[in-house]
């Protein structure tokens, strides 16, 4: 079960569909995506009649499960950082109540993407220790290697991600003065987007594009930079990976432990360490090789066909 759809929202269930479709091969599955207000009923009712022997939502869509109490429900649990980080006093009381405490009660299982993930529901929901596997999430097949690329002719570093814990500012601070292309994948705020036009630094936004587009973006760029504050995965590390192309990621949160060895682990606080990792990465071939070499290896843990493995075995969990 899919969320309803939202602008700028389609990782989740592009990642789903992909083991989705491994899946077929063990055993019966269909995706349904869940409409907003009212038909919402309609949907559970739906759901219902086909009487499933296993109900996955899949993320992002928790206020559902009272709904669908008496079937068998996985539900998967990307990270808890709107309620650590953003909201406060009874908003953050009520959010907890309706979108963790009940939902993950009402669960059959729980999914998280990371061992930091499983590690902060730990934490914070203690009663949800028993029934929480990690499962990873896996890498589109639209991310192949490609050694070559259409990389442009000045080092180009493609940044993924604007919002403010994914540490553009910083990345912005550590290219100052090196002559180097920043390309962002995203949609910077006012204050980030003044910041670039007085850094001095050759950039350009791409806002937010297609899926089938983002591929090429990676293919442009010489170093992917996702030094991030917090992440409950981090899939551009494994995007990157897959493709054949350096990382510099952070050595905070989960990243460390989906980037295996095949990435430039920094201390994202740290502007100078990250000039320091970038120009590394650009500069010296035989570090950015073995990174690229490394990174391969790690992906196939990310594979569609070994993930959707391992939700089987949480399916048929007794």
């Amino acid at each position: 079960m899919f969320r309803a759809p939202c602008a700028g929202g389609h990782s989740i269930e592009g990642l789903f569909r992909s083991i989705a479709t491994a899946m077929q091969t063990h055993c019966e599955v269909s995706t349904y995506v869940l409409r907003g207000g009212w038909r919402l009923l309609g949907d559970i009712w739906r759901i219902r009649r086909l009487r499933p022997d296993i109900v996955h939502v899949t993320g992002a869509a928790n206020h559902i499960l009272p709904l669908l109490v008496g079937l068998r429900v996985v539900l998967t649990v990307h990270d808890i950082g709107h309620y650590l980080y953003t909201l406060r006093g009874w908003r953050r009381a009520v959010y907890r109540w309706l979108w963790m405490d009940l939902p993950y009660r009402l669960a059959w299982r729980l999914t998280t993407i990371s061992t930091h993930t499983q590690e902060q529901l730990a934490k914070h929901c203690p009663a949800t220790r028993r029934k929480t596997i990690v499962v990873h999430n896996c890498v589109s097949d639209r991310f192949t290697p490609d050694a070559d690329g259409t990389r442009q002719s000045v080092p180009t570093v493609l940044q993924v991600g604007a919002q403010p814990h994914k540490n553009l500012t910083r990345i912005v601070e550590a290219l100052k003065g090196t002559g180097w292309r920043l390309e962002i994948l995203g949609n910077p705020d006012e204050v980030t987007r003044q910041l670039l036009e007085n850094s001095g630094v050759d950039y350009y936004c791409h806002g937010w594009v297609a899926e089938e587009a983002v591929p090429e973006l990676y293919r442009r760029a010489d170093v992917i930079a996702f030094a991030s504050l917090s992440e409950g995965f981090g899939m551009p590390i494994i995007e990157a990976q897959a493709m054949g192309r350096p990382v510099v990621t952070s050595h905070v949160t989960a990243m460390p432990e989906v980037a295996g060895k095949g990435a430039c682990v920094v201390d994202p606080t740290d502007i100078e360490a990250i000039r320091v990792a970038i120009r590394r990465t650009i500069e010296d071939s035989a570090f950015r090789d073995q990174l690229v070499r490394d990174g391969l290896d790690n992906v196939r843990r990310f594979q569609p066909a070994r993930i959707a493995v391992d939700y089987l075995a949480v399916y048929r969990s007794p």
